[in-house]
């Protein structure tokens, strides 16, 4: 059971891995773009970093108790929650489309955080079939973290995610002879 739990859980890596934004501070001053730039980046290190530890978690887990695995996930949940307030507590530039995607992260952050706190309340009593679907609503959920991301990084840094690389094959037909 724990391997099905460890594969359905490498979905979600993407959840956070894409996650960032930020700033901080509580001013009552609506900082420049290029303010807000700086805080952002800085914010959008640590919700990269906290990706890296969710992915880390979800790959490392097979083998390990219920317990570690249900300390291990609280403890992401709780590191997205604080993300979420820093990011919250962030004083956007005067600009509606970076406001309303700030928002969108924040409220897709702590959506993460309570797939999370389930995945390891699940774990902690040993309840396979519930850590499985809160994983699976945890994937659900990622489009609620990584689409205000993406929106973020392009509008803030710049950044403009990859096109998505598909292959298609051309349609080919066959007539009667």
């Amino acid at each position: 059971m724990r391997r099905a739990l460890s594969a359905l859980l490498a979905v979600v890596v993407a959840a956070v891995a894409v996650a960032g934004c930020g700033g901080s501070g509580s001013s009552n001053t609506v900082p420049s773009k290029a303010e807000y730039k700086q805080t952002y980046a800085s914010l959008n290190s640590e919700i990269n970093a906290l990706g890296l530890a969710v992915g880390t978690a979800i790959n490392k887990s097979s083998g390990k108790t219920n317990k570690a695995i249900a300390k291990e996930f609280g403890d992401l949940a709780d590191r997205a929650r604080a993300a979420a307030k820093k990011i919250d507590d962030a004083t956007p530039p005067a600009d509606a489309n970076i406001k309303k995607q700030q928002a969108a992260l924040v409220a897709g952050l702590n959506t993460a955080a309570d797939d999370l706190d389930a995945i390891s309340k699940a774990s902690a009593k040993k309840d396979f079939k519930a850590a499985g679907t809160a994983a699976g609503k945890l994937t659900r959920d990622n489009a609620g973290v990584a689409n205000p991301h993406a929106q973020l990084n392009k509008i803030v840094l710049g950044v403009v995610p990859a096109p998505v690389k598909t292959t298609t094959k051309p349609a080919t037909t066959t007539t009667a002879p």
